[in-house]
């Protein structure tokens, strides 16, 4: 995830590239969703873990991920559920 980060932006178009992939955006979405956070909160939690790793990638604000979540159609309503949810992750190393 954290090799395919960034965005690729193609050239020639109009206004504010995006920071950070579909697909990461997806994961700080999914983090949000888990610990029912607000979007500022997912913000900074994004920016500690970043810190904590020593990645020099950015995090997108609280207001671009509303809205990326809005186009993206992410739903991830953990309301719906019943019962234990599963949470698995995986370690990474990260060069020093």
């Amino acid at each position: 995830m954290i090799a395919k980060w960034r965005h690729d932006n193609p050239d020639g178009l109009q206004g504010r590239t995006f920071l950070c992939s579909n697909p990461a955006t997806e994961t700080l979405l999914t983090v949000r969703e888990l610990y029912q956070l607000p979007y500022r909160t997912t913000e900074g939690f994004g920016k500690w873990t970043f810190g904590l790793m020593q990645l020099d990638l950015k995090i997108p604000d609280y207001t671009s991920l509303c809205k990326r979540a809005a186009k993206l159609n992410f739903s991830f309503d953990l309301k719906k559920k019943k019962g234990k949810i599963n949470v698995s992750m995986s370690s990474l190393t990260v060069p020093a």
